[in-house]
């Protein structure tokens, strides 16, 4: 998969990348890009806990998607197909610090929603902090809308929004 960093004033880079399915032992992995980015460890997570998660999930059936560059997990998705009643859930989407800004976690969003279209699955929602404007930017230019707001939903002081995307079969 070939991806290129379009965004103005940014140098253009274009990388060879590896689309893989995410499994168990792959878990800290996606712990690591998990601490790079500080709001998570606002929500309680450390290296362990998001290890522990991930496997977890994806025993539990979750479905898994990563990217990767020269071997290095560099962007994940954890995702459900079935999560509220025939559509998706997208329960996580990361992308490691020295890989934002590539074109990564749109790759992996559209394959996510690519995977799902195939199984008939029409929407994916997911929900978005608030303080972070920058992800809930990134949602809205990929199609989805917000429809409902989940005020300290998992933490106190911590308001999230609940996106969802139409059309995807």
């Amino acid at each position: 998969m070939k991806l290129v960093n379009r965004r103005k004033g940014c140098q253009s880079v274009s990388q060879n990348w590896h689309a893989e399915t995410i499994r168990p032992a792959m878990a800290e992995d996606v712990g690591r890009i998990m601490m790079q980015h500080p709001l998570w460890t606002r929500y309680g997570v450390t290296q362990e806990s998001a290890k522990q998660r991930v496997e977890l999930l994806l025993n539990q059936g979750e479905l898994g998607l990563g990217l990767r560059c020269d071997g290095k997990l560099a962007a994940f998705a954890i995702y459900g197909d079935k999560t509220f009643g025939d559509h998706g859930y997208l329960r996580l989407l990361g992308v490691g610090k020295m890989f934002v800004g590539h074109g990564l976690g749109g790759a992996l969003l559209d394959l996510v929603e690519k995977n799902l279209g195939e199984r008939q699955i029409d929407r994916l929602f997911c929900l978005c902090n608030l303080e972070n404007s920058g992800a809930l930017r990134f949602y809205q230019n990929h199609g989805y809308v917000v429809v409902g707001n989940l005020p300290s939903w998992s933490q106190p002081h911590l308001d999230e929004v609940i996106l969802v995307k139409r059309g995807l079969a």
